[in-house]
């Protein structure tokens, strides 16, 4: 039973309180409670759906005085009690007064199938002499089978009439339902009992708009994630080309050169007008700048020039040669 139809369960019970109907628990210690409180009242048993007649109140019609005590006992399955205006049998009652309503009797005490023990029961208060009709909205029970009843019926308001528009009847509704529209054929849940496999059937409006948003959201993160994924293998790709590379490597050389050399952005010439100097390797201090940036210099990778002495001379001086000097030769022919 959903919220909804559980408060107006709970409306319908408290104004047929406040209005003189009072509606007993479903024991026979209520009944007998009823009873003692009322002096001199008599007391009217009712069987709703008996063995002998599984579709039928049994009595279907009782008279009864203001005070006396109708006591419905329920048998297997799913009966209930609701008042209904004459001439509209299987609907809610909107003019007679007020609407009283038992719910549906399904747990009974059984054995093998078999209900053993006294039947639950239901209790209602007479409070006036006035015609009062009341049928069943188990399955079929109102308008298939007839299952209809009436309190102090006169000659003009017959349990006959009722019984008979019963069947012919186009729909039967719980209190809370709504009539059907023109050309609409009422739900499964008009006419059974709101147990959780019945109810549970039919989607309400609320329902169908969690889906669609719950849908509408799992539609977007599928697009998200793909798209994420998208752009991750555009990275993996631009890490691993040789465009990216090449621009990885010009960052760092441009942001960690710790200030040593300006970068393009932050020299007053123009570009490309400034002239890059190589400088020779200083071999006091192995180290040097170039014009891209500050390397280290290796020293295992410079070793000096040794110094070894000339090679000796195997041939005798010229006239103009002292014998100690270093011989030059001419290189332009002569």
């Amino acid at each position: 039973m959903s919220l909804i139809h559980l408060m107006t369960w709970l409306l319908i019970t408290i104004n047929s309180l406040s209005l003189g109907v009072s509606a007993q628990t479903t024991t026979t210690e209520a009944y007998a409670t009823a009873t003692e409180t009322s002096k001199g009242a008599a007391t009217h048993t009712i069987q709703v759906g008996p063995r002998s007649d599984p579709h039928q109140y049994v009595p279907s019609s009782v008279n009864a005085s203001v005070g006396d005590v109708i006591v419905f006992e329920f048998y297997p399955r799913n009966h209930s009690v609701v008042r209904a205006d004459y001439d509209a049998p299987c609907v809610p009652a909107q003019t007679s007064g007020p609407v009283f309503y038992s719910g549906h009797f399904n747990k009974f005490n059984e054995e093998n199938g078999q209900m053993i023990g006294p039947p639950p029961t239901w209790s209602l208060v007479v409070n006036d002499t006035k015609p009062t009709f009341f049928y069943c909205t188990a399955i079929g029970s109102c308008n298939v089978n007839g299952m209809v009843g009436v309190i102090n019926p006169t000659a003009n308001m017959t349990w006959e009439h009722q019984n008979k528009k019963a069947i012919n009847y186009p729909y039967q509704l719980e209190p809370w339902e709504h009539i059907p529209a023109e050309g609409e054929s009422p739900t499964s849940s008009a006419t059974s009992s709101p147990s959780p496999s019945s109810s549970g059937s039919h989607l309400s409006g609320g329902a169908i708009a969690g889906i669609v948003v719950g849908a509408v959201a799992f539609i977007g993160l599928l697009v998200a994630f793909f798209f994420v994924m998208g752009r991750n293998q555009v990275y993996k790709k631009w890490m691993t080309s040789q465009d990216g590379t090449t621009e990885r490597t010009a960052r760092w050389a441009l942001f960690n050169s710790h200030g040593e050399r300006k970068s393009d952005f932050d020299s007053t010439q123009p570009p490309g007008d400034q002239a890059t100097y190589m400088p020779s390797p200083d071999l006091t201090n192995r180290t040097y700048m170039s014009g891209q940036g500050q390397y280290g210099w290796d020293p295992s990778m410079f070793q000096p020039m040794p110094q070894s002495p000339p090679p000796p001379r195997n041939i005798a001086p010229t006239e103009l040669e002292a014998p100690d000097s270093v011989a030059h030769y001419r290189t332009d022919g002569r």
